[in-house]
């Protein structure tokens, strides 16, 4: 019901009621007045008198209530269309719709409601407004975030973490599926009991749990069966707050280093012949740095110079080498000199190479004393 509507069945009986109370006193007042009248006036003249009296008082009665319900027009005029401005306004707020500012009219009470709606859809259109940039923000970070998690080569993985049971995994990007060989309905839902075997669920289970406990990111090295083949992973967990600060999501990103690997230890094995060719050569091999120390000293240069080889390294060639290591390309004869003093004549095969960032000298010596004998 419309407020103009309660204000008509409002005022309008009540002054009905009270023109009718008025009317029926007067009445009554008349009929008395009448019968101490009828002792001098005949009764016929006094009741026209009266009847002529109630049509009148039916016309007071009338004029009235018509005065009454243009009154209560005209209030609901003025105070109707304030509320009505204020209710379609906030119809349009509760249905996200734009705002528009309501002029502050009518009774100073509805002015001062007017101007705190006013406030109010000013207040909500700021906030929506912010919202809407925050969420176009969060819109292009989630979009960011898909797409690399979506096409990296890093195997992302993400678990919920609930109280009790072992984890859940909540999404695999692409990468991940390919590895494990499993499609994405296999894996959302499935727990790492599901594809491994126990104690080596068990064993990731306890790094998840610990970076969900402590809030703090663990990396580990690990060696998983993947489709029938070993291959090596450094992998870190991610713990991931909600909105209370409890752990409940944690993210594995796991790099596979297995070519690495290999590679690292073909240059290991590399390395160790390498060293087991110098060591096991019969010609003594030395090399040093540009600043003449001593990095490399085999076996043989042990005998031929009577130093052992801790004792060399870190120490200057030209103790044993008085003109050096390096001179000008080709063979070049010298005179070298023993830990104990003594002379020999020495030839010097040498090149420079670059190692480790820096240039090293690195030289075939050999001792000529029985050859010149």
């Amino acid at each position: 019901m419309s407020f103009r509507s309660s204000l008509l069945l409002t005022v309008v009986p009540l002054v009905a009621i009270a023109t009718g109370v008025v009317a029926l006193v007067s009445h009554v007042y008349d009929l008395r007045v009448a019968e101490r009248v009828t002792a001098t006036v005949p009764r016929a003249e006094v009741m026209d008198l009266l009847a002529e009296q109630r049509q009148w008082h039916l016309i007071l009665v009338l004029l009235l209530i018509a005065l009454a319900a243009g009154v209560a027009f005209w209030l609901a005029g003025r105070v109707g269309q304030p509320l009505r401005r204020l209710q379609k306004q906030a119809h349009v707020i509760a249905a996200g719709g734009p705002t528009t500012t309501i002029p502050e009219e009518g009774p100073a009470e509805l002015r001062a409601l007017a101007a705190d709606f006013n406030r109010m859809a000013a207040a909500v259109a700021a906030r929506e407004a912010d919202l809407t940039t925050a969420n176009a923000e969060l819109a292009r970070s989630q979009a960011v975030f898909r797409g690399l998690f979506d096409h990296t080569s890093d195997l992302v993985t993400l678990f919920r973490v609930p109280p009790d049971g072992p984890l859940v995994c909540e999404d695999a990007n692409p990468a991940t599926l390919a590895a494990a060989g499993m499609s994405r309905e296999q894996v959302i839902g499935a727990t790492l009991f599901t594809a491994l075997p126990k104690d080596e669920a068990d064993w990731l289970e306890g790094r998840f749990r610990e970076a969900a406990t402590t809030g703090r990111p663990v990396a580990y090295d690990r060696r998983l069966a993947l489709q029938g083949s070993e291959r090596w992973f450094n992998t870190v967990v991610i713990p991931l707050p909600g909105p209370a600060g409890r752990v409940t999501l944690v993210a594995s990103v796991s790099r596979d280093m297995t070519e690495q690997r290999r590679a690292d230890q073909a240059l290991l094995d590399s390395e160790s012949l390498l060293a087991a060719l110098i060591e096991s050569a019969s010609d003594a091999i030395v090399a040093a740095d540009d600043q003449d120390t001593v990095v490399l000293f085999n076996a043989a240069a042990e005998r031929l110079f009577g130093v052992p080889s801790h004792e060399a390294f870190g120490r200057s060639i030209r103790r044993l080498l008085p003109d050096g290591l390096c001179g000008p390309p080709g063979t070049l004869r010298v005179t070298a000199r023993r830990h104990d003093g003594t002379e020999f004549p020495a030839e010097v095969s040498a090149k420079v190479v670059e190692a480790a960032g820096r240039q090293v000298c690195a030289a075939v010596v050999r001792d000529l004393s029985a050859r010149r004998e």
